[in-house]
């Protein structure tokens, strides 16, 4: 995952939903005093991915939980406590109120 995260240096912000732009700025106001949103970003691209490639039916693929947990455990690789202790549980509540919506729609 490091590998995807660095190749994700030059990428532009993707956190947040595309759908709802408001999202992203909301995302990257909470990250602006991160010294590492270059790696929160890369793990935003790699959740927005997964979360893409989600089969709601497919039972052997990955379920929106461990989608969600990856998602945390990269922003866990930080070295920064601002990352940590602000970004990381931010985004860790967005990101779980957005799996319970989903939960509800129907495809």
């Amino acid at each position: 995952m490091t590998y995807l995260i660095h190749a994700a240096n030059s990428e532009k912000w993707s956190c947040g939903l595309e759908a709802a732009g408001w999202t992203e700025r909301v995302a990257e106001a909470v990250a602006t005093y991160s010294e590492d949103k270059d790696h929160i970003n890369g793990c935003c691209l790699k959740h927005d991915q997964d979360f893409r490639e989600f089969k709601r039916w497919d039972y052997s693929a990955p379920s929106l939980d461990e989608i969600d947990s990856d998602f945390i455990n990269c922003l866990g690789e930080s070295e920064f406590k601002y990352t940590l202790y602000v970004v990381r549980p931010a985004f860790w509540a967005a990101a779980r109120v957005h799996s319970f919506v989903m939960r509800f729609k129907v495809w």
